[in-house]
């Protein structure tokens, strides 16, 4: 069976091409000898000269309303900025809405345009500048797969809009060293432009941070217009850093001793750049150790958590790798002594691949390990895409994990059907295939899936080499429904209602759980949310077990930078009652300092005469002040009470010129997720030179 599904993948690999064209406009943006006064108006004689760039606009599909209002878009760029013109047409100009004024603040309840950058120096992420009729300005960063938009990233730009008699007018001058380019001739920039007009919208659901000014997949291409000269193809990064710190010596005999001793590291994180959508990167000895920690939680489950990736070599473009039976877990991969990537995409094909080798780890004597992983999609038409995933772990000379095909078939813009099939190998037995079939289907207010999946008895203790799988040995029935009822009241906002039913066998028939999962979600039209939602589970292990809980949540969500909750869950959990409180906050304090904050407080009563009381808390804290583009100041800290952990991650970064920066980091304790202190302390003093 193995030889004849490496066969087969042998074969889709062969017939693959590599590459496709992306769609590249060359006559749209204008260059520019001219001078502009940034006001709105749009009276410079050469912005009657430029073309109409009108193919860049996005309208998100459905919205007829957005479709049928007339917007002309003007481009103009010179050696340092690019011009953006828009002109917004309404046949009511006086029911324009705009009532911000300042930073900072979203605009999607007002009429206002949106500008989405794409660059090939930032692989993770897209830049999103807004404005609106007052000339309030709003800028950030969002990730590729359209999930998170970070607005403590600030663009260099100048904006300004006017009313006029048939609608309103923006003129925008961005600055292209700002988004990393250089004044140099003939490059291409990817760049799409966004108007919204809230009483022409069809639907007020927003289903991401951008929309329905845009929405954003990990399939989301740009188009790209020419600008100016390509950059440079490659870029090289060193580091070095002088450390003085240690931590308890496990073959000291005295627990309280702790060894100080001043160290030095030095790596280089290289890349290059073969085209826009085309990139190799190569890492020594990178700097794991400064990365930000995993973030602790309460665990109520008897499975491992999946954790974040928080390395910037392993977290860049992280969802390629993404599978409906995760095959690959970078979390896996310790710290290593090097390893490369590569990169590439276009509109029908991507490939993706990385390859590290870990060091040894000395108080176990673990030896090194290398880790090499590979992901192919290739779509047929726009209804078919098939896709290739490949993780190996080889150690000791010994090779462990799993290869598999998944594949995507859209039957209507609505419904669609992902597929699966796998295998794992390493040192465990025969039972390891498995394979999952999910039909779903879903529209802005309704999603209903019904996924069937097999996972044979020994599939996961081989995957886990190198992926993730929570469980094996189960014949899966999943299903859910939600549905979104916009109320548009005075007070209430939108309904949503949720279920879950879950349950699997083992492979031998024999139930081993099933799970109801049900709740409501109220949104009120002043951004404040209240949630319900009751949980219930069977689970058989060394006995049948029966948990259930219920969840509330009541919380406000005025933004990226606006956001504060509260929860509370209470029931029964392995035959121990329990109760576990949280309070979460994500604010801007006041200008350029960012906070998020947690606090989670769990209790389990004792069970006979203050036998088995078990009480943990955690706190996380994540503060961020941006003095000026020169200087950042940047803290982690945690306490879990629980393994006695205390975590400080404490960072000055100063750039002393453009391409050179100087850190200051302070680091108490392990920033694993589960560790405790382990007696480290240390101080760092860290150089990187950006060539």
């Amino acid at each position: 069976m193995k030889k004849s599904v490496v066969t087969f993948l042998i074969f889709f690999i062969s017939i693959v091409p590599l590459f496709a064209q992306d769609q590249t406009y060359r006559k749209l943006a204008r260059k520019t000898e001219g001078t502009f006064n940034i006001d709105g108006l749009l009276d410079e004689a050469d912005w009657e000269k430029a073309p109409d760039a009108g193919r860049l606009l996005y309208i998100k599909p459905g919205e007829t309303g957005l479709a049928e209002a007339k917007t002309t878009i003007k481009l103009l760029f010179n050696d340092e900025y690019l011009y953006i013109g828009v002109l917004c047409y309404d046949s009511d100009p006086d029911k324009i809405e705009a009532f911000t004024v300042g930073d900072d603040t979203d605009l999607r309840d007002e009429d206002s345009v949106y500008f989405l950058f794409e660059t090939p120096f930032e692989p993770d992420y897209y830049y999103v500048f807004a404005t609106n009729l007052k000339g309030a300005k709003y800028d950030g960063r969002i990730t590729k797969d359209g999930t998170t938009l970070e607005t403590q990233w600030k663009g260099i730009w100048k904006v300004a809009a006017q009313k006029t008699r048939f609608g309103w007018t923006v003129e925008a001058e961005i600055d292209l060293a700002g988004l990393f380019y250089k004044p140099e001739d003939d490059k291409t920039i990817g760049l799409s432009i966004s108007r919204l007009i809230p009483r022409m919208l069809e639907s007020s659901f927003w289903t991401g941070p951008l929309d329905p000014a845009f929405s954003i997949t990990r399939d989301t291409i740009l188009p790209k217009i020419e600008l100016i000269k390509k950059a440079r193809d490659y870029s090289f990064i060193p580091y070095a850093f002088l450390k003085y710190g240690g931590g308890k010596d496990d073959a000291n005999p005295d627990p309280d001793e702790i060894n100080l001793r001043f160290s030095l590291k030095a790596g280089l994180d290289a890349s290059y750049t073969f085209s826009e959508k085309t990139k190799a990167q190569l890492t020594f000895n990178p700097d794991f150790e400064t990365a930000p920690p995993d973030q602790e939680q309460h665990n109520l489950t008897r499975f491992e958590l999946r954790l974040k990736e928080t390395r910037d070599f392993l977290k860049v473009d992280s969802q390629n790798y993404e599978t409906p039976i995760p095959l690959f877990y970078s979390k896996r991969i310790g710290d290593v002594y090097g390893g490369l990537r590569y990169d590439s995409s276009s509109e029908t094909f991507s490939l993706s691949g990385m390859s590290l080798q870990t060091t040894k780890i000395a108080p176990t004597d673990t030896p090194t390990a290398n880790y090499s992983v590979i992901r192919m999609r290739k779509k047929f038409g726009k209804s078919f895409t098939l896709g290739l995933t490949a993780a190996n772990k080889l150690q000791s000379g010994g090779n462990a994990g799993a290869a598999g095909i998944d594949a995507r078939l859209n039957l209507t813009q609505n419904l669609h059907i992902d597929s699966q099939f796998a295998f794992s190998y390493g040192q465990k037995g025969e039972e390891n295939l498995a394979f999952t079939l999910r039909p779903t289907y879903q529209t802005e207010t309704f999603h209903l899936h019904l996924w069937y999946s097999q996972l044979g008895e020994e599939f996961g203790d081989n995957v886990n080499e190198v992926g993730f799988i929570e469980d094996d040995n189960r014949k899966e029935l999943d299903a859910a429904i939600w549905k979104i009822f916009n109320l548009k009241r005075k007070t209430f906002d939108k309904l949503t209602f949720r279920t879950r039913y879950n349950t699997y066998w083992g492979m031998d028939n024999t139930l081993r759980s099933w799970l109801f999962d049900g709740g409501l979600t109220l949104n009120f039209t002043n951004k404040f949310y209240f949630m319900s939602s009751y949980f219930s589970e069977y689970k058989l292990y060394e006995k049948e077990f029966r948990n259930h809980h219920t969840y509330l949540e009541f919380g406000y969500d005025g933004g990226d930078w606006k956001k504060i909750s509260i929860d509370l869950t209470f029931g029964v959990n392995y035959d121990r009652r329990f109760q576990l409180s949280r309070i979460n906050k994500q604010v801007l304090a006041f200008r350029n300092l960012y906070l998020i904050y947690s606090y989670a407080a769990f209790h389990r009563p004792a069970r006979l005469h203050n036998v088995g009381h078990t009480t943990r808390n955690i706190h996380f804290l994540n503060a961020r002040y941006i003095h000026s583009d020169n200087l950042v100041f940047t803290l982690y800290a945690q306490i879990n009470t629980g393994i006695q952990k205390h975590y400080i991650q404490a960072s000055l970064d100063y750039k002393i010129k453009s391409s050179l920066h100087m850190e200051w980091i302070v680091l108490a304790g392990d920033p694993l997720f589960g560790a405790d202190n382990a007696g480290k302390a240390s101080v760092l003093v860290k150089f990187t030179y950006i060539y």
